[in-house]
């Protein structure tokens, strides 16, 4: 009964270390960068880490280079961790990135986390991420972007300046909720899509405008429109950043009441 007791004893206090001991190893590379392959992460929680930049030459410039594909899950110190997230900046200037393929467990993209990578061309979201944040796709020579239902928000220009994107951007009926120049600036662009049944957002003649048809959200800058552009009936404010892409059109305004600061701008710029 001894022995039982004594080697119980032992089992619980090398569980008690090992415990501790995993919990050491983690919190000593949270945080911090770890390299895993040819891709750096850092862990966010507790079965989770994010992508981020490679810095192993200067920590000024990310080396990413050529095809990266992003793995669902890595294993830091002997434990698995599911890759959710790509961090900010992950991608940020990695000008000889020429592809790059994420896994179905990313759910956020961050600020800038894919920016000006100029050999970069085309591009396509897995179905699991929900969020882009602040320029979080932009100044990017994409021909071809494919965003995929699951899509639940944009931050301020999400999806911007990307200047090699031809004709029509289509955006999921999932999209929720965008901030004002969520997609924008892109110069070639003559359309938005967005499939009838997004309860948020539709679109006329291109043109993005909230559901209730009441706000203007996003203006194409390629849209040709030589004898002015009429607001549609029942529409009452402007998205602000939306304004700035209608500076190459007269806009008629027709008995519309908007909000100040966009009537401002819009007067400022001699749109109206």
């Amino acid at each position: 009964a001894i022995s039982t007791a004594t080697t119980n004893s032992n089992t619980i206090i090398m569980r008690k270390f090992l415990l501790t001991l995993s919990l050491v190893l983690a919190m000593t590379t949270l945080g911090k960068p770890v390299q895993v392959g040819n891709i750096f992460y850092e862990i966010t929680g507790a079965n989770t880490v994010k992508v981020m930049p490679d810095r192993s030459s200067s920590p000024t410039s990310n080396s990413y280079k050529g095809d990266i594909e992003i793995p669902s899950t890595v294993t830091i110190d002997g434990k698995t961790y599911t890759v959710n997230e790509i961090g900010t900046r992950a991608f940020s200037s990695c000008y000889n990135l020429t592809s790059l393929k994420m896994p179905n467990t990313i759910v956020r993209i961050d600020s800038s986390a894919i920016n000006s990578c100029y050999k970069l061309t085309t591009l396509e979201l897995s179905g699991s991420v929900r969020v882009i944040e602040n320029m979080g796709i932009s100044s990017l020579p994409l021909t071809k972007l494919t965003l995929n239902e699951g899509l639940d928000s944009l931050g301020y220009q999400a999806i911007a300046m990307l200047n090699s994107l031809p004709d029509t951007l289509n955006l999921p009926a999932s999209l929720r909720a965008m901030a004002p120049g969520g997609v924008g600036f892109c110069h070639k662009l003559t359309a938005y899509s967005i499939p009838e049944s997004n309860k948020n957002f539709k679109t006329v003649d291109g043109v993005i405008f909230s559901k209730d048809g009441k706000t203007l959200w996003a203006f194409p800058c390629y849209i040709e429109c030589p004898d002015g552009y009429t607001l549609p009936s029942g529409e009452t404010a402007l998205s602000l950043t939306a304004c700035r892409i209608l500076t190459a059109c007269t806009v008629h305004l027709q008995l519309y009441h908007l909000r100040r600061s966009t009537l401002r701008l819009l007067q400022q710029r001699k749109a109206v």
